[in-house]
């Protein structure tokens, strides 16, 4: 193994473990986990650029936007401490397509959702 190479890779590593340490002191407590995994949004249809945020009091909310059949939308769906995410539901507006969510969570416990929306002929 090469001298650059082993020296990315103790960075990489370092960065990793860095990141596991300060992850953990500030992310709010999860959990229980349930497995196994399931779909949050409908089946047969792609979901993209899927987004979480944690609310303090462990509240998590999904984003995500997939295409309705005609449109891309975006959808998100929460998930209360220690419960199962929500049934979906459609935060754009109908008739036009929206991409790129993205999701915060502020210390009071406020989620803001965000997307890119624009009109197309298809």
């Amino acid at each position: 193994m090469s001298s650059k190479v082993a020296k990315f890779l103790a960075i990489v590593t370092t960065a990793i473990g860095l990141f596991a340490m300060t992850a953990g002191a500030s992310a709010a407590p999860q959990g229980p986990w349930v497995f196994p995994a399931s779909d949050l949004s409908a089946p047969l249809l792609s979901a993209d650029v899927p987004q979480l945020a944690t609310s303090p009091d462990g509240t998590v909310t999904a984003i995500w936007y997939r295409l309705d059949g005609t449109k891309d939308i975006i959808q998100a769906a929460t998930r209360p401490p220690g419960g199962t995410f929500g049934v979906p539901v459609d935060l754009s507006a109908p008739l036009h397509n929206a991409d790129s969510p993205q999701l915060a969570a502020s210390p009071d416990g406020t989620v803001t959702a965000i997307w890119r929306r624009y009109n197309s002929t298809n």
